[in-house]
């Protein structure tokens, strides 16, 4: 929190004219935060529309993951300019149907947000990076990082091995990593409220 990802994001839409659709899926607890941020950072016009309860035809369209079935015709019958994806690490898990939905959108570009990209293992990465890059197929890439082997009732992905070479082929490819002792001086500082 507080590096710095959605103005990020936000740049990557203000740097690129050829963008004119965008769809940002993510919390429900974060809408309302990507339109303050939207509103306050594009240097274009754009119509935005936090998403609900009814589908509203706009330039940018933010709704979070349990919204993605709901609206999943809509979503899917046109090609977004850029689609991102914030808070990526809730995407995993290939057979969540969040997972699919996120899959299932068609876009031009794709930008992946999450401050917690390799929750427990390397295997979890996979279905978060594998349309961004060429990390090769998911066996070869379970047998390269997660340690994958057959134990005799199935395949066990848990492992995990060679993680400074993974680490650097992400940084190398698709992977921008902010730390806050890198950031502290620009961090504003810590306003404390009692929310009731």
């Amino acid at each position: 929190m507080g590096l710095g990802k959605t103005i990020q994001a936000i740049g990557i839409i203000n740097s690129d004219p050829e963008i004119k659709t965008v769809i940002i899926v993510c919390p429900k607890s974060l809408k309302l935060n990507w339109k303050r941020e939207l509103e306050k950072w594009l240097v274009r016009e754009y119509s935005i529309a936090t998403i609900d309860k009814s589908w509203i035809n706009a330039d940018i369209v933010i709704l979070n993951y349990e919204a993605l079935s709901k609206f999943s015709e809509q979503i899917q019958s046109q090609t977004w300019g850029i689609c991102i994806v914030d808070e990526a690490h809730y995407i995993k898990n290939a057979k969540a149907l969040r997972s699919k939905n996120v899959k299932a959108i068609k876009a031009s570009r794709t930008a992946r947000l999450t401050g917690t990209p390799i929750v427990n293992r390397p295997i979890e990465l996979y279905n978060i990076i594998s349309d961004l890059h060429d990390f090769g197929s998911f066996f070869s890439f379970a047998k390269r990082y997660a340690g994958a082997h057959h134990n005799g009732f199935g395949w066990d992905f848990s492992g995990a091995q060679n993680l400074d070479e993974l680490q650097k082929r992400l940084r190398e490819t698709i992977m921008v990593r902010r730390l806050k002792m890198d950031v502290l001086k620009e961090l504003p500082r810590k306003i404390r409220q009692i929310v009731e």
